[in-house]
């Protein structure tokens, strides 16, 4: 896992529901993440985003989706056609 990586997150508190994330730093036995929402999710792109510390066995790599950053609009999830 490093910066940059494109992830599903699980939430076992959530029914074991999985969230796609972008790395924004990796350590170890932990990563700092931008959490998208399941709106995004569901609507198949968007950026509502939340930065959270997660442990890394919670997170799969994915090339589903990819993140790209701009100034206007932050963090965007765009996802694989």
């Amino acid at each position: 896992m490093k910066k940059g990586d494109c992830v599903y997150y699980t939430d076992w508190e959530d029914e074991n529901a999985k969230y796609p994330a972008y790395v924004i730093q990796a350590r170890r036995t932990w990563a700092t993440v931008k959490l998208f929402s399941r709106k995004v999710y569901e609507d198949k792109g968007g950026n509502e985003c939340e930065t959270w510390e997660v442990p890394i066995e919670d997170l799969q790599l994915t090339d589903h989706f990819e993140v790209q950053r701009s100034n206007v609009f932050g963090f965007m999830l765009i996802w694989q056609k």
